[in-house]
């Protein structure tokens, strides 16, 4: 078995589709000439058995965690015989993630008085990696040491 993949949806749903291709031959190197069971397993735990798999067809599982975190999967492949060794894929954010921190933050002297512009983008990820809706922030702009509020819940940037 190669290629785990587990991709997180690309919306936020707290889904993930996991792809691979199953394995054609077994650990001796002579074509499998039945069907597999393949088990899947969420953070450690059991979550599916696909039963009736066939031999080196490419494999897909779409997991509804139901919950915002981060998840590492991996799958085994089974017959008769024996069992594979498990394959891993990397660890996944699953869900809405927090935002990371903003991107460009700038503050420059406007003119010849005091006053000065802050400007920042929007994260442009999470802080797990994951999906965020950056069109749903607020921001608050904080004056340091002082800690005055210059503003609060704007979405400008």
């Amino acid at each position: 078995m190669t290629g785990l993949v587990a991709t997180a949806d690309a919306s936020g749903d707290r889904s993930a589709t996991l792809t691979w291709l199953n394995p054609s031959l077994n650990v001796g190197g002579d074509k499998l000439a039945e069907d597999i069971t393949i088990d899947i397993y969420r953070n450690d735990a059991l979550i599916a058995t696909l039963n009736g798999v066939t031999p080196g067809s490419e494999g897909s599982y779409t997991d509804n965690v139901g919950a915002n975190y981060n998840v590492t999967y991996h799958i085994i492949a089974r017959n008769d015989a024996g069992s594979d060794r498990p394959v891993y894929a990397p660890t996944v954010f699953v869900g809405h993630d927090l935002p990371a921190e903003v991107q460009n933050l700038a503050a420059q002297r406007t003119g010849t008085g005091y006053d000065i512009a802050v400007s920042w983008n929007a994260p442009i990820a999470g802080i797990n990696g994951g999906w965020i809706d950056a069109s749903s922030f607020t921001y608050d702009v904080v004056r340091y040491p002082d800690e005055k509020v210059i503003a609060s819940a704007t979405t400008a940037t």
